[in-house]
């Protein structure tokens, strides 16, 4: 295989080599780390090969290369995919960010664009609400979440998180009147709880 892609000139013949040679090492052979570099040859030839980059984003993934996982699934993001895969792509880059990379900031944001394509998202939402009591991200965490939760009638949530951010703005007694009196309304219109309202 090696040989037939150093004799021939033409690059679509190339990567293809390229492709059955690194299926030929992950598959047949177990050989993964000379899969990738096949896979990455594959890159060299077209850099968003999306079956080349579906592989490494398995291998990366399967090897614990975090770092390089993330990239995959950036490089991966520049496709032309559908929507349930782009939201798959995006809550696995915030995964690795949060949990892997420790950079839970720019989670955040991943995490916010996830919910932005599927405010249903149960793994997004459970991953900011972990982040509520963060002192540097919980109140940009209940900022994204008090937009979830009155997308999805949440309103328990709705009462918690306008709190975070009521306690969040005691520099700005504006602020805080407008989201205490939302707290009141929400508590006593959508959930007939007039005694919650004035807690």
């Amino acid at each position: 295989y090696n040989r037939r892609r150093e004799l021939t000139d033409e690059p679509e013949e190339s990567r293809e080599i390229a492709r059955q040679i690194a299926e030929l090492y992950e598959n047949q052979l177990g050989d993964h780390n000379a899969a990738i570099e096949s896979y990455q040859a594959v890159l060299q030839f077209d850099p968003l090969d999306g079956r080349a980059l579906a592989a490494l984003d398995r291998l990366f993934q399967s090897a614990g290369d975090w770092s390089r996982y993330a990239e995959t699934l950036e490089r991966r993001l520049e496709l032309d995919i559908a929507e349930a895969e782009l939201v798959d792509l995006k809550y696995r880059l915030a995964e690795v960010e949060r949990l892997h990379l420790g950079d839970a900031q720019r989670a955040l944001a991943t995490y916010r664009e996830v919910l932005t394509l599927t405010p249903d998202h149960a793994g997004a939402r459970a991953a900011l609400e972990g982040m509520l009591d963060d002192p540097n991200l919980g109140s940009t965490a209940a900022t994204v979440l008090e937009n979830i939760y009155e997308v999805l009638g949440d309103w328990n949530q709705l009462i918690h998180v306008s709190g975070i951010l009521a306690r969040a703005a005691s520099d700005d007694t504006d602020r805080q009147v407008e989201l205490y009196t939302k707290i009141a309304q929400t508590a006593e219109l959508r959930l007939g709880d007039s005694r919650r309202a004035f807690e």
